[in-house]
């Protein structure tokens, strides 16, 4: 009996690290660079899926900006496929994207089979689940000396990963990174936060999976050095203007950077 406990509780926590949606990211070819007077140059990239930094290219639309150490706003009018970018100021700059909502429907067919559809839940029977998903996506960047605290701007996503350090700055050796975690603006409490670094996993598992206090504060231990991602998700019943179309709406937020 204790043998199978023990099974039921290895499995759970197995389970619990693992990537269960497509995550949607940003990344740098590199996240720290050195400054000079004709500017910083780095190629930026969008991502879907599981296994960061390269995965799937997501076909939905997108929103992305980039802010700037003196807290300008860049809007960029397309897609991350290796786009290029001169960062001429000194200093720390986030590039943030966030997509278009997206409905997706789980339901079972006449046959009994389950399926799915893109679309709300009207006129579909049947059904097991119907969402709202909604993707937000940042990177930290850090160029020349970096004396600010720009790493920690709240953007005012309705999810958010807020660094309560600089990420660049720490040492993938066991340091520990606290992020905050904000919904609509409000610390998240017991909210799950996952993190991994590109290279550990081929199918999409999380290195490090923690829950975040009753401030919404939790640290990470960045056990290795490069490219790392975090995440965090949470879902909420459908407000009234969405009720006759899904049935919960779902919010997902990644940031990345390069631990030392």
């Amino acid at each position: 009996m204790i043998k199978k406990f023990s099974l039921i509780v290895l499995f759970s926590i197995i389970a619990s690290v693992q990537s269960v949606a497509h995550d949607f990211w940003i990344h740098s070819t590199s996240y720290t660079l050195p400054w000079n007077k004709l500017g910083a140059i780095t190629n930026l990239y969008m991502g879907h899926g599981h296994l960061y930094p390269v995965d799937e290219v997501f076909d939905g639309d997108v929103k992305f900006k980039i802010v700037q150490p003196d807290n300008k706003e860049k809007i960029i009018e397309e897609k991350l496929l290796g786009y290029k970018e001169i960062l001429k100021k000194e200093g720390t700059y986030i590039v943030s994207g966030k997509t278009n909502p997206a409905f997706w429907t789980y339901y079972f067919d006449d046959k009994g089979n389950k399926t799915w559809k893109a679309g709300t839940k009207q006129d579909v029977k049947n059904i097991i689940s119907s969402k709202q998903y909604n993707k937000f996506a940042k990177a930290i960047l850090d160029v020349g000396e970096t004396k600010d605290e720009n790493y920690s701007k709240v953007l005012g996503d309705a999810l958010e990963i807020i660094p309560m350090e600089n990420p660049n700055k720490l040492v993938g050796n066991g340091q520990y990174l606290t992020v905050k975690i904000l919904f609509k603006n409000e610390p998240l409490a017991s909210s799950k936060v996952y993190g991994s670094y590109a290279g550990f996993s081929n199918n999409g598992d999380y290195a490090f999976v923690t829950t975040t206090n009753k401030d919404g504060l939790a640290k990470i231990k960045l056990s290795h050095s490069g490219y790392w991602i975090l995440k965090t998700d949470y879902s909420e019943a459908a407000s009234k203007e969405l009720e006759d179309k899904v049935n919960e709406i779902f919010y997902v937020a990644t940031i990345t950077f390069q631990a030392q």
